[in-house]
């Protein structure tokens, strides 16, 4: 009990929107006592669970790791996991105030996973998202289409749902909507309000696709996450305002780009 109040303690300086109550009924609730105890799940207020299936986090545990309903810039209302299926988390994950998981599936999320406001996420069968992926907000991840349509000339009705993957270091920008079947490879860039639904496992590593539906657009890009190297990037500009190019030490940007 002493170990517990000493964690909450911990907790007070970092943030005053932690909803401490649901957070350790969570943590005990879903997760092994030795896991549990160490509160890696943070529940932030306003965090609606409605259904709650399984929850295994693999990988080292570490309080805090997991932050569900953090960052309310542009919600639109609160955060709601309606989840009777799996979910897997395999390291650091930050879920966004407004965002909702929803669904009897299997869903994985990969080590630094962060899923911006309003983002949707509906897995009624397989969704696996990579290691070091991003979502803007407002965006959808769906492995089903819900409904049957049938041929009304033939009676046949084809299969509703396919899984979804998402590569390692992807970056799905606002409004986009992956839908069942889609296959991005690694460091797969969707430009803003995109559809993506299609298998693009041939396509190489590092492309941009835009469009509805979207297309391979062009290869060789990745996004910089890194907010420190971006800031340093951004001072330069307005700095030189002449200038319009700003050459990044690649070996640089390789190693520190998802710290």
């Amino acid at each position: 009990m002493r170990r517990l109040f000493r964690y909450l303690l911990l907790f007070r300086p970092f943030h005053s929107k932690i909803d401490y109550i649901k957070t350790i009924l969570l943590n005990f609730s879903v997760l092994p006592f030795k896991q549990a105890i160490k509160l890696p799940i943070i529940l932030y207020n306003n965090v609606k669970i409605i259904t709650i299936g399984d929850i295994k986090i693999q990988g080292s545990i570490k309080t805090g790791m997991i932050k569900i309903g953090v960052n309310d810039a542009k919600a639109h209302g609160p955060s709601k996991i309606l989840l009777s299926g799996e979910l897997i988390l395999k390291g650091k994950c930050d879920i966004f105030y407004g965002t909702v998981l929803e669904g009897k599936g299997k869903l994985t999320f990969g080590n630094n996973v962060r899923i911006a406001e309003n983002c949707k996420i509906m897995c009624q069968h397989s969704i696996n998202i990579g290691n070091n992926c991003y979502f803007g907000y407002d965006s959808i991840i769906m492995d089903t289409d819900f409904h049957y349509l049938v041929n009304i000339n033939t009676g046949m009705i084809k299969k509703n749902f396919a899984p979804v993957s998402i590569g390692d270091g992807s970056w799905i920008s606002s409004g986009c909507k992956i839908m069942k079947g889609t296959i991005l490879p690694k460091g797969s860039i969707v430009v803003g309000n995109s559809l993506v639904n299609k298998n693009f496992k041939d396509v190489p590593a590092n492309t941009i696709f835009i469009g509805t539906p979207a297309k391979a657009f062009k290869q060789g890009y990745q996004r910089l996450f890194n907010t420190k190297i971006e800031n340093e990037i951004t001072n330069f500009f307005i700095q030189n305002p002449q200038v319009d190019t700003y050459l990044i030490n690649l070996e640089t940007f390789n190693k520190k780009n998802y710290e």
